[in-house]
């Protein structure tokens, strides 16, 4: 429930991913079969529980919308989420969660790739910068010494 809350209300964004991307790296996170039991008691690991949960629905939505609808539509007639879950998306809940944790650690490993283009990207201006300064200081240095510009 809550990773529809948050997946659907679009609250699952760049920003939550990233900080579940740190608090997969900070901490020992809880499969998906451990977090229906274990509800967070500390606010700090609340974001990670409302990240992982969002992550699972995105993963269920995104790799078959219409199994996922479906899923939907049969619990409404059945309250045996297991039951439902194992004839839609045909695996067990323990089996989707093994499965998810592997698109856990891929998913963990694209987002640092993808953090750490980014800080490439947001890196190389000012490394322009200072290449285009040393190289006007170097011109500078050359001029005042009377060296001729063409031979350089």
């Amino acid at each position: 429930n809550e990773g529809m809350a948050v997946y659907f209300s679009n609250d699952f964004g760049l920003d939550r991913e990233m900080r579940f991307v740190i608090s997969y790296l900070l901490q020992n996170p809880l499969r998906l079969t451990q977090m229906t039991k274990n509800y967070p008691k500390s606010k700090a690991e609340w974001e990670f529980f409302y990240a992982k949960s969002a992550l699972a629905v995105k993963y269920l939505y995104t790799s078959d919308k219409n199994k996922f609808i479906r899923f939907w539509d049969l619990s409404k007639k059945n309250s045996d989420f297991y039951k439902i879950f194992r004839l839609t998306y045909r695996q067990s809940v323990i089996q989707f969660s093994k499965k998810f944790e592997l698109y856990c650690k891929n998913h963990f490993k694209v987002m640092i790739i993808t953090a750490s283009s980014s800080l490439l990207w947001g890196f190389l201006p000012f490394l322009m910068i200072i290449v285009f300064i040393r190289k006007k200081l170097k011109y500078k240095k050359l001029y005042e010494r009377g060296e001729d510009f063409e031979e350089i």
